[in-house]
């Protein structure tokens, strides 16, 4: 791997929630839960792809699978797929391993919505994150 693949991989993982907040805020909020594991998928990318759960009030809000390329030195582009699974999967309950068997048919992509990450530093990266959702009637 790159030495932008290494910093990136190592700065892009873990377990991440506003658990802080809602502790002092109370009701206000509802729990957000994050989390990004890094997993060797072979039959879709020749470098870590990510898991990505993210969790609203315990229940799944999306769960996606972040195929990672490398343009040029320093710049990488990341696309977006939604993991097509059950609808019984609870939160932090999916194997993130499982995606070592996956292919592109078990994916629904955001081909029109790439990310950009751009090292500008030792493990500091500019992020470019469109909002991708579509808004209104579906055609």
């Amino acid at each position: 791997l790159s030495q932008t693949l290494v910093e990136f991989y190592c700065v892009v993982n873990g377990n991440f929630s506003d658990w802080e907040q809602v502790e002092k805020e109370g009701d206000i909020r509802t729990l957000f839960y994050a989390r990004i594991v890094p997993v060797f998928a072979p039959a879709l990318s020749p470098v870590p792809v990510l898991y990505m759960e993210q969790t609203v009030g315990g229940q799944v809000l999306r769960a996606h699978v972040l195929i990672v390329q490398e343009a040029e030195e320093g710049i990488l582009y990341i696309d977006s797929y939604n993991l097509v699974v059950d609808k019984k999967i609870k939160a932090r309950n999916f194997d993130p391993y499982k995606v070592k068997s996956l292919t592109l048919k078990d994916l629904q992509g955001e081909r029109d919505c790439r990310k950009v990450y751009v090292r500008v530093a030792p493990f500091v990266f500019f992020i470019n994150w469109p909002s991708c959702m579509k808004i209104g009637p579906k055609t």
